[in-house]
């Protein structure tokens, strides 16, 4: 299939990071519900999708592979949220639920490089050690740990 563009339509989201990464400096963050190694398995997943695009690279790389693996099986778990909803979730269905994962995302092309955080992204040896820090938190009131 020809691209959108050639189509006559707007670009796609992918085309759009693609083209823009091609002409000029390209940072992109975004907060893509989506973790690097999702399970499901699906062969087009945004971690992969934004990964695989020529020169792409993530603040994640240390801990991920372009495939969305995680890079080691001994490092600590990683994550930018880590969460458990609660009894007045809006969402019944996943009251109890521990969600915990990389979902917020900082994807970047030459002539950006990236090789350290600026503020250390948050680590656990297991998740029974990372139920213990939930978020929000006093020291953190968001659901969401900011990705620097």
């Amino acid at each position: 299939l020809a691209p959108a563009a050639e189509q006559g339509a707007s670009p796609t989201f992918l085309e759009w990071v693609r083209e823009s990464a091609q002409e000029a400096a390209t940072i992109l963050s975004l907060d893509a519900n989506s973790v690097p190694n999702r399970p499901e398995g699906e062969a087009a997943t945004v971690w992969r999708s934004l990964r695989g695009l020529p020169g792409a690279s993530s603040v994640w790389d240390g801990f991920f592979c372009a495939d969305g693996s995680r890079a080691s099986d001994e490092a600590p778990l990683v994550a930018t949220t880590n969460k458990m909803r609660g009894p007045l979730s809006r969402q019944p269905e996943k009251i109890g639920q521990h969600a915990f994962g990389v979902i917020d995302h900082v994807f970047f092309w030459p002539p950006f490089s990236s090789a350290t955080h600026a503020i250390d992204p948050i680590r656990f040896p297991t998740l029974a050690d990372a139920r213990r820090y939930l978020l929000p938190s006093l020291a953190m009131p968001s659901d969401h740990m900011p990705v620097l």
